[in-house]
């Protein structure tokens, strides 16, 4: 979704929040093709446009508002803790969300 969206022109500040072994995956992924890619908040910050592949929660916390979320599937994947945390947040301006009705754990 990031490349997809970068190769329509988009030129801002994206970020990624997955666990610690996507967001490795993807941080190296999205570089290989060329991509301002960060795993620090402080560089991210100090540029006006890049990714930023996080998995930690504070870091999560401490990003302004966003002006588009999207989660497809990784919403119904994600504990309803998490998805609280996130969504009481109300930082989005709008969103795109996709996810099942029911959530379990196997």
């Amino acid at each position: 979704m990031c490349r997809l969206v970068h190769h329509l022109n988009f030129m801002g500040k994206y970020v990624i929040f997955d666990l610690p072994e996507f967001s490795l995956l993807q941080y190296y992924f999205l570089k290989s093709y060329g991509f301002a890619v960060y795993k620090n908040l402080d560089e991210f910050d100090r540029n006006p446009y890049g990714i930023l592949c996080c998995s930690s929660q504070e870091i999560f916390a401490r990003l302004a508002t966003f002006d588009l979320f999207i989660g497809t599937w990784s919403i119904s994947e994600s504990p309803v803790a998490l998805r609280d945390e996130i969504f009481s947040r109300g930082a989005f301006e709008n969103y795109l969300i996709a996810f099942q009705d029911t959530y379990s754990v196997p």
